[in-house]
């Protein structure tokens, strides 16, 4: 602004480029990727879990009444993933292999005869 108090063109001028500043940077954040995982993984080793049977029932189902057998099964197919399955409906996690640090995580969960599952597999 002048003496007199009037808007200039170079104030219009700064204030388009610090509107474009913050714009930019808008937009820059909502474009950045939340989530990073693929959710297919955790979604295929679950239905694999749970269509696998164990003495007639679901794999997922013997583990949650600790059946030992059923442990080793399960650590197998899952061998070489960091995981947690948990049984949401007992509140107990079943099995849990995270080591080391990981940057992504994806989650899947299934019913199995009532009881709640939940596979995290991380990244």
């Amino acid at each position: 602004m002048n003496s007199n108090g009037q808007f200039l063109i170079y104030d219009a001028l700064l204030a388009l480029l610090i509107l474009l500043v913050v714009c930019i940077g808008v937009m820059y954040v909502v474009n950045q990727d939340v989530f990073v995982g693929d959710v297919s993984v955790s979604d295929d080793l679950l239905s694999l879990l749970s269509g696998t049977d164990v003495y007639g029932k679901s794999l997922l189902l013997s583990l949650s009444e600790g059946d030992g057998e059923s442990v080793g099964l399960a650590s197998d197919i899952l061998l070489g993933y960091n995981y947690s399955l948990k049984d949401l409906s007992l509140n107990k996690t079943l099995l849990e292999n995270v080591s080391g640090g990981y940057h992504s995580c994806c989650s899947s969960k299934r019913v199995v005869k009532g009881h709640f599952y939940e596979l995290i597999v991380y990244s």
